[in-house]
């Protein structure tokens, strides 16, 4: 089978055993460069759980919504209006949900964007929404530092 990573082998961390956290560190650096005064990147072990339903409830699946209250950090949150997977009736629960819990965030719509429009690595990525979207995160950290 051919490697789904074009110019990368992912079966050679059987051999470089950190090279997860290598490249983890590398990205950190890189992104740190670009921060504005006053801001770090940090590298922190996250979990993530993904549902097949999504954040919003839906009829197959509860979402995530329930645990809105738990929520400590401010939030920035990008939709694409043409995201086939997060309908807008979708977005509005989200938000509302947010909203009724108290929480800090800032939302916004790009239009002409579609799901992972940020992600270059996707047939969806958009350079001109990202464009877009950049800027933005960097006022919203910077915004959140002082």
């Amino acid at each position: 089978m051919a490697s789904p990573f074009p110019g990368m082998d992912p079966y050679l961390e059987y051999h470089w055993g950190d090279i997860h956290s290598g490249l983890v560190i590398y990205i950190r650096e890189a992104v740190a460069k670009q921060l504005p005064r006053g801001l770090r990147a940090r590298v922190e072990e996250r979990v993530v759980m993904e549902t097949d339903g999504g954040i919003a409830p839906n009829p197959t699946n509860p979402g995530l919504l329930g645990r809105s209250s738990g929520i400590q950090a401010p939030l920035l949150l990008f939709w694409g209006g043409r995201d086939k997977h997060i309908p807008p009736e979708q977005v509005r629960i989200v938000i509302d949900a947010l909203r009724a819990a108290g929480k800090n965030f800032v939302n916004v719509e790009i239009s002409n964007a579609d799901h992972a429009f940020f992600c270059d690595a996707r047939a969806s990525y958009s350079p001109a929404a990202a464009l877009l979207a950049w800027p933005l995160t960097l006022a919203f950290l910077r915004s959140k530092s002082a």
